[in-house]
């Protein structure tokens, strides 16, 4: 059992099949002493969409240049960042290295869904580097979770589904009965 469990700049959003940040919601929640605490930041849909979106951003220094191209695919929800360096060498010249990472968007209620339905209590959801509430052009969100301790009640649960927001028809759910097979994986 572990006091916490954290993860931070972005870990969560390159996970990009929903199915498998569920997974490891439900299979984070059994590692977790009772008082223990999952602490992770994701980069908010704004971020993704808007700010990274399909811009373009660029450095140029004396010793490094670099070219950042952002790819937003709405149909996926995917950000595809290619980043290329053009870094300066001892005899002059320049070194060119590129990467390439994706990150999938995930809407912050979604989010809550999926850890109440992993059995975890959401203490919070932060601004960057703040304790107030996530606003609306913020870049980064940060979540600070806890496991449910159960009374054995499922109120909850009709209540979650009875009000599931627009995007639930675009996700598939996982239940615990769903991960049977797949604990011995994790």
């Amino acid at each position: 059992m572990f006091d916490a469990v954290i993860a931070t700049f972005d870990v969560f959003n390159h996970l990009t099949e929903p199915e498998e940040l569920q997974m490891l919601f439900h299979a984070l929640n059994p590692l977790l002493a009772d008082e223990g605490v999952l602490l992770f930041d994701v980069q908010t849909p704004y971020k993704l969409q808007e700010y990274l979106g399909n811009h373009i951003f660029t450095l140029h220094q004396d010793d490094v240049e670099y070219m950042w191209e952002n790819h937003f695919d709405e149909e996926s929800q995917i950000c595809t960042m290619e980043i290329t360096f053009f870094l300066k060498q001892d005899n002059g010249l320049y070194r060119r290295e590129t990467m390439t990472q994706e990150e999938r968007v995930y809407d912050l209620d979604l989010l809550r869904m999926w850890l109440k339905y992993s059995d975890f209590e959401v203490a919070g959801v932060y601004g960057e580097l703040s304790e107030d509430d996530v606003a609306d052009e913020a870049h980064r969100a940060v979540f600070v979770a806890k496991p449910m301790l159960y009374d054995g009640s499922d109120e909850w649960l009709e209540e979650d589904l009875a009000d599931l927001p627009d995007f639930a028809d675009e996700n598939e759910y996982f239940f615990e009965e769903d991960f049977a097979e797949d604990e011995k994986s994790f």
